[in-house]
């Protein structure tokens, strides 16, 4: 069962459109109505994925959601997006996994710092790698999404994710990598940089398979 619990996204990161729709406006539903929703198909379903673009923006309001199902007897298994900054408090990954979560997905995007400052996620390579090590000690699964083809990476930034993502699968979760060509969005602030190097591309497929994008999606071309 999809959730929306807060609409909106509150951080600036450079490539995404969401700012384009809600203007980086935070809106909170409540927990009751929440709560209402699930109650309401409780019993016919398995699992609870929370659509938020990152569930975990106040860690009180997780603690209070994760009571609220309790209080509820909601025991269902639970998924949600996170993010680097905001969950690298232990007790709050231990509370979330004891409640039902497993599993969260993380958008590192990038391995090398120049490319993460310059797309503004906020933190660096080295933050993820200790967020991703503290996860790991309690999400038996972690999602991983990067993305590569930004107007300015160079083939070292691309070999610099390759290596974060081989120490994160040495970590002790389970760790799933999604792989996306970065997709030129209108009226993102990307784009309005580079609109000059954006292009329709066809069908493209990498030589191993990794990714591939559809004939229409526009992309940067350097």
């Amino acid at each position: 069962m999809p959730v929306m619990s807060v609409r909106g996204c509150p951080y600036g990161c450079t490539f995404c459109s969401v700012h384009s729709v809600w203007e980086r406006r935070i809106t909170r539903r409540s927990i009751e109505g929440i709560m209402r929703e699930v109650l309401s198909v409780k019993d016919q379903i398995r699992e609870i994925t929370f659509h938020d673009d990152t569930f975990v923006l106040n860690k009180q309001r997780v603690y209070a959601i994760i009571d609220a199902m309790k209080a509820e007897g909601i025991h269902l298994p639970w998924r949600c997006n996170g993010r680097v900054n905001t969950t690298d408090d232990e007790d709050l990954l231990k509370t979330m996994v004891d409640s039902g979560c497993r599993r969260m997905m993380i958008g590192l995007e990038s391995g090398s710092d120049m490319v993460l400052q310059k797309i503004r996620k906020e933190f660096t390579a080295q933050q993820a790698l200790e967020m991703l090590n503290h996860a790991s000690k309690y999400f038996a699964r972690l999602d991983l999404t990067f993305i590569w083809g930004y107007p300015f990476e160079t083939m070292e930034d691309f070999y610099q994710t390759l290596e974060i993502l081989g120490e994160a699968k040495r970590l002790p979760a389970e760790m799933y990598f999604h792989s996306h060509l970065l997709c030129a969005f209108p009226q993102t602030e990307m784009y309005r940089e580079y609109k000059h190097l954006a292009r329709f591309s066809r069908v493209f497929i990498l030589p191993n398979e990794l990714s591939c994008l559809p004939t229409g999606s526009p992309t940067f071309q350097n």
